[in-house]
C-alpha cells in the first residue's frame, strides 16, 4: 500500500508512538540507513504557501526531538526545497541532519530537480561522521559536518515521525505520495541500497538491523496532526521496475556522458549501430592559394588514420575541405585566453605574456624599455618604442597593412595587429557547423597544445560542440 498526502487540505501525519520510539537507541539509530520512495504530484502551489519570502520547501518524512525548545533543529528530515528564498522553480529532495551536540543543520541536496508525477527512490545514511543522500540509488551527495549522537540520552521518550510536514509549520506541507519506509540502525552500503531499490529486503543478517518498517497496510498507529485524511492506494512502483530514464549527468551535457552509458557502449560492441561522422576541414592559405595550413598529403593521410582507428567502433568518417583564400587570416595568431582589450591595459596578464602581444603591451616589463624620443613617430617601427606606454612607437608600426607573420603592428585597436582573439577568428572564418565538425587550422600564442575545443557561445553553431581548434 502506498500513503497519498494532500497538503492542500493542511493535514499531515504524526507518528505517535513515542512507547516504540523511546526504545529506538540513540547511539544505532545515530548510525542509520532510512529508504523510502515518494512521489510528488504537478500541482501549482497555492498562493498561501508562497506569501512569505521562505524558502520553497516541503518536508515528506522527518524524526523530530519535540523535547527540544527549537523543533526546526535536533534531527533529520528529508523533503523538498530550494536554494534560495524567494525561490519558487528547481526545487530537489534534500537531506538535512542536525545532531544533538551540532549548533547548525547540514543540508545535501539532489543533483537535479525533481520530476513530478514520478517515483523516486530516496535513501540517506549517517555514520556518526559521514552523511550520505542516495537518489535512484545514485549517491548524490556527502558531507562530513556533523559528528556524534542525532539524539541526547534524556531525549530517548522525546523523538517523533512526522510524515507530510514537519512539528514547526502547518503551512508548507507535502503534496505527493510515500510507500514504505525503512530504517536501519546501521549505515547500508552503496550496493545494498541499490539491492534494496525494488525487492525492500538484503537478507535475514540485515532485517534484523531494521528498527522501522512502515507499508501503511493499518494507518492507526499514525495520527492526524490537522485536518483532513490521508488516501491508501495500492502501490504500482513494480511498473517502475523497467522504466529506464537516461538523463544528461550533472557534469554532462547529453546521455553519452554518463559514465554508465559509457561503460556499456564500450562493453558491448555488438550492439553498436554504425555511425558517420561528418567533418569539414577548414584550410586557410594565402590569397594566391599558396602556403596552406596543411597540404592534401597530410589531410590524406589523417584522414585514412582515423578511418582506420575508429572502424572497430563502428564509427566512419566523411571528409570535406573548404579552402579559405585570406593571407591576412593564413598569418595572423590566435590568443588563448588573452582578450586584446586586455593588452596594454596597465594590468599585467599572465595568459597575454608572450612575443606576439609584445609582453602584455609592455604591461609585464619589469622596468620600462627605453626609447629615444626622437624615434617616436619618425616614421619608422623601432622595437623599443612598441609598447603601449610609448603609444606603439606614435603608430609607426602599424602603419601597412598586414600580410605576414613579420608584421610588427601589435595595437590592440588596430586592424592591422597581428593576433585575433578565438572569437574573432571564428567570426572572421564564418563556417557555419550545423551539419558538420569544423576542424579549424590556426597558429597560436601557446605552445605544447595540440587542440583547444571553443568555449564561447556553445549552443550556436560555431560554438564548441560544432568545431575543434587545431595547430598544424
Amino acid at each position: 500500500m502506498l500513503c497519498h498526502l494532500f497538503s492542500f487540505f493542511l493535514f499531515f501525519l504524526s507518528f505517535f508512538l513515542s512507547f516504540f520510539l523511546s526504545f529506538l537507541p540513540r547511539v544505532f539509530f545515530s548510525y542509520r540507513t532510512l529508504s523510502t520512495y515518494s512521489r510528488c504530484f504537478s500541482a501549482t502551489v497555492p498562493d498561501a504557501l508562497l506569501t512569505f519570502n521562505i524558502f520553497y520547501f516541503f518536508s515528506f518524512l522527518g524524526l523530530f526531538d519535540m523535547c527540544h525548545q527549537d523543533h526546526k533543529a535536533k534531527g533529520w528530515n528529508i523533503g523538498i526545497r530550494t536554494y534560495e528564498e524567494g525561490q519558487e522553480e528547481g526545487a530537489r529532495i534534500y537531506f538535512s541532519l542536525e545532531t544533538d551536540r551540532a549548533n547548525s543543520p547540514s543540508v545535501l541536496m539532489s543533483d537535479r530537480t525533481y520530476e513530478p508525477n514520478r517515483w523516486v527512490h530516496v535513501a540517506a545514511s549517517y555514520t556518526g561522521k559521514k552523511m550520505k543522500l542516495y537518489i535512484n540509488t545514485a549517491l548524490v551527495g556527502v558531507q562530513h559536518l556533523q559528528t556524534g549522537d542525532i539524539f541526547s540520552v534524556s531525549a530517548s521518550s522525546c523523538k517523533e515521525i512526522f510524515l507530510g510536514g514537519t512539528p514547526y509549520s502547518k503551512e508548507n506541507l507535502y503534496r505527493g505520495s510515500v510507500d514504505q519506509i525503512l530504517v536501519w540502525n546501521f549505515p547500508l552500503k552503496h550496493g545494498d541500497v541499490a539491492q534494496n531499490m525494488f525487492d525492500a529486503r538484503i537478507s535475514m543478517e540485515r532485517e534484523k538491523g531494521i528498527v522501522f518498517k512502515e507499508s501503511f497496510d493499518d494507518l492507526s498507529q499514525w495520527k492526524s496532526f490537522l485536518k483532513g485524511e490521508p488516501e491508501l492506494h495500492f502501490s504500482n512502483i513494480e511498473d517502475y521496475r523497467y522504466d529506464l530514464q537516461l538523463v544528461a549527468p550533472p557534469c554532462g551535457k547529453t546521455v553519452c556522458d554518463d559514465p554508465d552509458v559509457i561503460r556499456s557502449y564500450v562493453q558491448h560492441r555488438e550492439l553498436r549501430q554504425e555511425k558517420k561522422v561528418r567533418y569539414r576541414i577548414v584550410n586557410v592559405m594565402d590569397d594566391n592559394e599558396q602556403n596552406p595550413k596543411v597540404t592534401k598529403i597530410q589531410t590524406v593521410s589523417q584522414h585514412r588514420a582515423l578511418v582506420s582507428t575508429f572502424k572497430q567502433y563502428n564509427i566512419s568518417w566523411e571528409l570535406e575541405e573548404v579552402k579559405l583564400r585570406n593571407t591576412s587570416l593564413r598569418h595572423k595568431t590566435v590568443l588563448l585566453d588573452c582578450l586584446p582589450m586586455q593588452i596594454g591595459d596597465k594590468h599585467c596578464n599572465r595568459e597575454c605574456q608572450h612575443t606576439q602581444t609584445g609582453n602584455d603591451g609592455g604591461d609585464c616589463d619589469p622596468d620600462e624599455i627605453p626609447c629615444d624620443a626622437v624615434n617616436l613617430g619618425n616614421g619608422r617601427c623601432d622595437f623599443e618604442c612598441n609598447r603601449a606606454y610609448y603609444e606603439w612607437d606614435k603608430g609607426d608600426c602599424c602603419q601597412s597593412a598586414f600580410k605576414s607573420a613579420n608584421s610588427t603592428c601589435l595595437d590592440p585597436d588596430s586592424p592591422n595587429r597581428i593576433y585575433l582573439s578565438m572569437d574573432e577568428y571564428k567570426t572572421a572564418l564564418n563556417v557555419n557547423g550545423s551539419t558538420h565538425l569544423n576542424v579549424y587550422l590556426a597558429s597560436w600564442s601557446l605552445k605544447g597544445l595540440a587542440t583547444f575545443p571553443w568555449e564561447k557561445h556553445v549552443y550556436n553553431v560555431l560554438g564548441k560542440y560544432s568545431s575543434l581548434l587545431f595547430s598544424p
